[in-house]
């Protein structure tokens, strides 16, 4: 991230709390991980932050992921979203 002049504190925050997200989520990843289960684990970080409602995008507009396998194909299993229960 960069920033010509001053980055407002809001923006400063918002990257806060997605390192912290993202932190948090790879502390649990490991073969086996149950990946709705990390899903879910970063909708309650992002509401504890104050992100509820932003969080993946503008409100009405956020993505359902935050995360999918790369093989053969661009987004492939396994799916990090809810209702998406893979090891």
């Amino acid at each position: 991230m960069y920033s010509i002049g001053e980055m407002p504190r809001k923006f400063i925050n918002a990257y806060s709390a997605c390192k912290e997200i993202h932190d948090a989520v790879l502390e649990d990843v490991r073969p086996g991980a149950d990946t709705e289960a990390l899903f879910l684990k970063t909708l309650v970080l992002a509401e504890k932050l104050g992100y509820k409602d932003s969080y993946l995008g503008p409100p009405g507009l956020q993505t359902r992921f935050i995360g999918h396998g790369i093989g053969l194909e661009l987004s492939e299993l396994p799916f990090l979203a809810q209702g998406q229960s893979y090891p």
